[in-house]
C-alpha cells in the first residue's frame, strides 16, 4: 500500500472540482508520479473502463521516465494504462489521424480529427507540450487532462494556470542546499568571451539603428548566431573544471552527477577525474557506462543534458553544474536529481553546486530560481577548499 502525502491526497478532489482538467504545479522530487497514480486510480473508480494514456519523458536512451511510470502503476495495481515517450505518442498520433509520409509529404486521408484516441492524458512534464513537435500530442483530443511538471508556464496557454501548487516547504524533500559558486576566468577565457559578446551588442546596434544592444531570440539569424557562440565561449571554459574535480573529492564517497553543456567539456571532465584517481561514469552522446553508475560500480557520473527529468535515483546527494544552461526550468529540473528523499539515509542533505563564471551571463540565475533565500549559499573557490586550486 503506498502512504500518500497530504497534498497527494488533495490533488484529486481539486482536479475534479475543474472539471478534470488543469495543471499540479509541483517541486521537484515532490512525488508528482504517485500523485498521478492516485489520480488514475480514483478516476477509474468514478468512471470505469475509461482509456488513459500517460505522455511523459524518454529520461535518456534507457526510457526511465516510462518505466518508472509503469513501476508505479504496477504499486497502485493499475493495469490497461498506456505509457509513451512525447514523440512515441506524437508519432502514433500522426498515423492514427492517417497522416502518412508519402513522397516526401504528409497525406491525410479523411478522419475525424475531433474523435478522442484517449478519454484521460496525464501530461508529465507538461511544458513538453509548448514544443511544436511534442504538442502534436493533444491532436489525441482527450477529453480529461492532468499535466504535472515543476516548471509549466509555458504549458499555461493549453491546459490553463495551475489548479494547485507543491511548495518546497510542503514537498516531501530531503533538506537541501544550493551553492552560487562565483569564480574568475582566466584572461584568454575573458577575452574570447567578450569578443563575442562585443561583437553581440555592436550587430544589436546596427540592426535597430542605435537603439538596442540586444535583441530577442528569433528577431535576428546573425544575433543569435553571436549569441550561440559566446555561450559557447561560456561553457567550454576550462577554469570550471579544477573547481568541479576539487567538489568531488570533498564529497568523496557520495554519490554525485556533474552536468555540462557540451560533450567536448563532459571528456576533460572525465579526464581530470581519471588523473586524480577517481572512475566515473559517462552519459553523453559517443559514450555511456550510466549502467555502471546504476550498479554503484562508481559513485560519479559525468552527463551532458539527458536525465535531466524526471530520473528518480535517491542515493544520488551531490549534483555540480560545471557549466549552466540558458534556461531556468532546465537548472531547476536538474537540480531536483538530488532532492528524493533516500529511505536508507534519513540524514541525507543535497548539496547542489552552480559554478557561475564572473562577468558573464551566469551571474543571472540566482533571480531566475524560485526557492527560498535561505537555501542559498555564496560561495567562492576560497571558501570551499583550503588549498589553491590547482591546474589540470
Amino acid at each position: 500500500m503506498v502512504t500518500l502525502t497530504e497534498y497527494q491526497e488533495r490533488a484529486y478532489p481539486i482536479w475534479k472540482d475543474a472539471g478534470f482538467r488543469g495543471i499540479i504545479r509541483g517541486t521537484t522530487g515532490s512525488g508528482k508520479t504517485i500523485l498521478g497514480c492516485e489520480c488514475i486510480r480514483k478516476f477509474r473508480e468514478e468512471y470505469p473502463n475509461t482509456s488513459v494514456v500517460i505522455v511523459t519523458t524518454a529520461g535518456g536512451r534507457e526510457r526511465k521516465v516510462v518505466n518508472a511510470w509503469k513501476n508505479e502503476l504496477r504499486n497502485f495495481g493499475i493495469e490497461d494504462v498506456d505509457v509513451f515517450t512525447y514523440l512515441q505518442a506524437a508519432n502514433m498520433t500522426m498515423r492514427k489521424r492517417g497522416m502518412e509520409f508519402v513522397d516526401s509529404y504528409f497525406h491525410k486521408d479523411d478522419v475525424k480529427l475531433d474523435e478522442p484516441m484517449y478519454d484521460l492524458m496525464i501530461a508529465d512534464e507538461c511544458h513538453h507540450l509548448a514544443n511544436p513537435q511534442e504538442g502534436k500530442v493533444m491532436q489525441m483530443n482527450p477529453i480529461f487532462v492532468l499535466g504535472l511538471s515543476a516548471t509549466p508556464e509555458e504549458s499555461t496557454k493549453i491546459l490553463g494556470e495551475p489548479i494547485d501548487a507543491i511548495t518546497v516547504d510542503e514537498a516531501r524533500v530531503c533538506p537541501f542546499t544550493v551553492h552560487m559558486v562565483r569564480f574568475d576566468p582566466t584572461i584568454d577565457e575573458m577575452e574570447r568571451y567578450n569578443r563575442w559578446d562585443k561583437a553581440m551588442k555592436e550587430h544589436a546596434l546596427k540592426v535597430s539603428d542605435g537603439s538596442r544592444e540586444s535583441l530577442p531570440p528569433g528577431t535576428d539569424g546573425n544575433y543569435d548566431f553571436l549569441t550561440m557562440k559566446r555561450r559557447e565561449a561560456c561553457y567550454t571554459f576550462e577554469s570550471r573544471i579544477p573547481i568541479a574535480v576539487n567538489l568531488v573529492k570533498k564529497h568523496i564517497g557520495e554519490r554525485t552527477v556533474i552536468f555540462t553543456e557540451r560533450t567536448i567539456h563532459a571528456h576533460k571532465i572525465e579526464r581530470a577525474l581519471l588523473d586524480e584517481g577517481i572512475r566515473c561514469s559517462m552519459n553523453v552522446k559517443d559514450k555511456n557506462t550510466f549502467k555502471d553508475f546504476e550498479e554503484h560500480r562508481t559513485n560519479v557520473l559525468v552527463m551532458v543534458k539527458s536525465l535531466r527529468e524526471g530520473w528518480d535515483d535517491p542515493t544520488l546527494s551531490v549534483c555540480i553544474m560545471a557549466s549552466l544552461s540558458t534556461r531556468p526550468k532546465i537548472i531547476t529540473q536538474t537540480m531536483g536529481r538530488t532532492m528524493r528523499i533516500n529511505p536508507t539515509d534519513p540524514s541525507k542533505h543535497a548539496h547542489n553546486y552552480l559554478l557561475l563564471a564572473n562577468g558573464t551571463s551566469d551571474h543571472r540565475v540566482k533571480k531566475s530560481l524560485d526557492y527560498p533565500n535561505d537555501k542559498f549559499k555564496e560561495e567562492t573557490p576560497e571558501s570551499l577548499f583550503d588549498k589553491e586550486l590547482e591546474e589540470f
